[in-house]
């Protein structure tokens, strides 16, 4: 199914169902399970969105957006949170080693799309050392849009969705196919033949078939 969502989309977003035993402990049911990863995903698609729908501290427009996902292939989304002092650089942090991440190479990632949503008290310095935490952390970087909201409802708080698209893709280890095993040779078994002394007849083997005889006779005149 995946493999059919990549050749029909710009970019796929898909996490792997044994990421739920990382995010959640042994008395999480099920149902509470698929929740909260639903919370995930929900919480990073809206924070898309209010950059573009909402008005912002600084706003994307869809172009922006497109330069990021267009043709982005499998691409990964973390979120991250933050209070207190540094919770620019916490929630970035969080953002991008996300445990649902794990096993995935973000470092390797060409484009990154960042959505920084804070409370009234969201000064342009946080902005400004959340968005370099990203960029530092991704060497490969070439291309980084961000956008930032006010949410009212939050106080003393911050939220950064990141993602990531134009991962480099693992490559198969072409492994040497395993060398076959030499076949032992078998010891051949005494014959019947293998007592008989060999019949000498004036200086001839008359066991070795008459061709042979006439081909050794004519090489001995040739070397004479």
């Amino acid at each position: 199914g995946l493999i059919e969502l990549k050749e029909n989309t710009d970019t796929l977003i898909h996490i792997p169902n044994e990421k739920l035993f990382e995010v959640v402990d042994r008395k999480t049911t099920i149902l509470d399970a698929f929740k909260r990863i639903d919370a995930i995903l929900s919480q990073g698609v809206s924070s898309i969105v209010e950059l573009i729908t909402q008005p912002g501290v600084i706003n994307l427009d869809f172009a922006d957006i497109k330069a990021v996902i267009e043709n982005g292939g499998e691409s990964i989304m973390g979120v991250g949170k933050g209070k207190g002092p540094e919770r620019a650089v916490n929630a970035a942090k969080e953002a991008i080693t996300n445990r649902l991440l794990e096993g995935r190479d973000i470092g390797s990632a060409k484009n990154i799309l960042v959505s920084i949503t804070g409370g009234p008290d969201l000064t342009l310095h946080e902005v400004k050392d959340a968005v370099r935490t990203i960029n530092n952390s991704l060497p490969s970087l070439s291309h980084s849009v961000f956008g930032a909201v006010i949410d009212e409802r939050l106080i003393e708080e911050m939220k950064i969705t990141v993602i990531a698209t134009g991962l480099s893709e693992k490559k198969e280890v072409s492994l040497p196919p395993p060398k076959k095993p030499r076949a032992k040779r078998e010891k051949k078994e005494p014959t019947l033949f293998d007592a008989v002394e060999t019949t000498v007849i004036e200086g001839e083997n008359i066991d070795t078939p008459t061709y042979l005889r006439k081909r050794q006779k004519q090489r001995k005149t040739e070397e004479d």
